[in-house]
This record gives structure tokens, C-alpha cells and sequence, in this order.
């Protein structure tokens, strides 16, 4: 049985998504964004698999084994079209149709607070059963204020507000990880790696 996640409903057409998507490159903290995840995929020598790729950016920032995967068939078509030397699949993030620890490190980047609380707890779970390594989470920053956070709260972003009250890190120790890294890169993303079997105590952040 597939499980649709609410991110295949936008109400936006793919044309404008995909504008919009490529005019947000141009911001400074996105871009601040994309260094600090290529600084954790560039390097790894196995599989990176990223759940809920979207328009495939992330893609671009690592010349070694790349999966990208997302629910939306017309999001993919377009990705595979953008990054023709990149591997994308349609994918639910809630039931991955890959083995236990099959790739190297999953990313998930501004995809965790875009799907409702019940679906994000079977994301992260697929997530954890995938990696062999760490799981790797780009998103907002929980204390997103300003214009940026309004323009979020306005969006299609509307599990925003229990993604703000998500105890990411307590779920992600309660399989298994702890975060070896987490720390905010600038005003509007943090960027936290968790490690598969990292002890609690080991953790350098008690701030998610």
C-alpha cells in the first residue's frame, strides 16, 4: 500500500514551485544553508540518500553516489530533467522501498517540518533504518522570528507550527541516535547530525 504524504497536495503548480524554489537560492541564508550541507555529504564515500529532495539542489553539492527521492512524480520528473547525471526515484519518506542500511548518510533537508506530526515520526523511523552511519536534518530554526518566519507561517507550510514543538532530538535518542552535531548556521536554518548508536551523554548541543 502506498502512503501519501501531504507534500504531493501543494496547491501551486510545479512551474511556479520550481520559480519560486530557484529565487530562493539567491538568499544569502540559503546559501549559507547549501555550504554547511555540502560540508556533511561532499566527503562521504558511500551512498547519500536524500529524502524529500524536491527539486534535487542538494544534488549538485557532491560529486560521489547521490539518491534522491520524493512522493511528488512531477517533482522528480522535473529534478531528473534539471540534474540529468543524478539518480532520483519516486518515493514516499514514510515507507522507503530500500533494505536496512543501505546507504551511507540520509538527509533531510527543510523536509521535516513540511509533513504532519504522525508522518514525521515514520519519516525520521525510515530514516533510521536506512542509514548505516548518520542521519543528517537541515530546517528552521525552532525560534524563526521576522518576516521569514511570517512568510513561512503564510506558505503552504502548514505543519509548521507542531514542527516548532517536535522534540526532534528526544525522538531521534529514542532509536538509537544521538546528535554529534547541531547548531545553527545563521537567523533562519539550523543544521543537526545524528549518529547511529552515539551515546546521549556524548551529545554537543542540548538545542534543537
Amino acid at each position: 500500500m502506498t502512503i501519501k504524504t501531504e507534500r504531493q497536495f501543494s496547491p501551486f503548480p510545479t512551474r511556479l514551485r520550481l520559480a519560486n524554489a530557484r529565487f530562493q537560492e539567491s538568499f544569502k541564508d540559503v546559501k549559507e544553508l547549501r555550504a554547511a550541507i555540502r560540508g556533511e555529504i561532499a566527503d562521504r564515500p558511500g551512498l547519500v540518500l536524500e529524502v524529500g529532495c524536491g527539486f534535487g539542489f542538494n544534488s549538485k553539492l557532491r560529486s560521489g553516489d547521490y539518491l534522491g527521492v520524493d512522493p511528488d512524480d512531477r517533482v522528480i520528473e522535473k529534478a531528473r530533467k534539471l540534474h540529468p547525471d543524478r539518480r532520483f526515484e519516486v518515493m514516499n519518506g514514510c515507507a522507503l522501498e530500500l533494505p536496512d542500511a543501505s546507504a551511507e548518510c540520509v538527509l533531510m533537508a527543510l523536509a521535516v517540518h513540511e509533513v504532519a506530526a504522525t508522518q514525521r515520526e515514520r519519516m525520521l523511523s525510515e530514516a533510521c533504518r536506512v542509514t548505516r552511519d548518520d542521519v543528517v536534518i537541515a530546517d528552521f530554526n525552532a525560534d524563526l522570528r521576522g518576516l521569514r518566519g511570517l512568510i513561512i507561517r503564510a506558505g503552504e507550510h502548514r505543519h509548521f507550527g507542531d514542527y516548532l514543538s517536535f522534540d526532534l532530538g528526544g525522538f531521534m535518542e529514542r532509536k538509537g541516535f544521538a546528535a554529534k552535531k547541531c547548531a545553527r548556521i545563521n537567523r533562519t536554518f539550523r543544521l543537526c547530525v545524528f549518529e547511529k548508536g552515539l551515546r546521549p551523554e556524548d551529545l554537543i548541543s542540548d538545542s534543537y
